[in-house]
């Protein structure tokens, strides 16, 4: 009976952990995609195979002439200027996302634009993936 059950759960698990696997939303893919960035109100859209947003951020900087300003540390990047999106002192740039995968997500923290809820980026710029169909907002924050 208990080599049954064994049995029955070592067919199960592989099965569940397929459909948690291929349940999520956000698909990351390599290769060309198609993204929305919203830089202070301005929206650009960008096909790009960039695999982040920094990436995607440098490429929208050669296209379309945008001002992309960053600060390269030991653990990532901060993003001192995109666009027209310029922190003050009391200020920071904060990256917002309709990514639904949670890892991506720092919670409690969403924002609305144009009717459309963004979540607060729980991860930077270098490691944020770019999703086909994905819309990406930066905006200023205060401290």
């Amino acid at each position: 009976m208990k080599n049954f059950k064994n049995l029955i759960l070592a067919l199960l698990l592989p099965l569940i952990l397929l459909f948690a696997l291929t349940s999520c939303n956000d698909v990351i893919e390599n290769g060309e995609k198609t993204v929305k960035i919203i830089l202070g109100g301005e929206e650009y859209t960008l096909s790009t195979s960039a695999d982040n947003l920094h990436l995607a951020l440098i490429m929208l900087k050669e296209k379309e002439n945008i001002d992309y300003e960053y600060e390269e540390f030991a653990f990532g990047i901060m993003i001192k200027k995109a666009g027209g999106v310029t922190p003050t002192d009391s200020e920071f740039i904060a990256i917002y996302h309709d990514l639904e995968k949670t890892e991506y997500i720092y919670f409690g923290n969403d924002t609305e634009y144009n009717g459309k809820t963004y979540h607060l980026s729980g991860v930077g710029a270098k490691d944020l993936p770019l999703v086909n169909g994905a819309s990406y907002l930066i905006k200023t924050e205060t401290f």
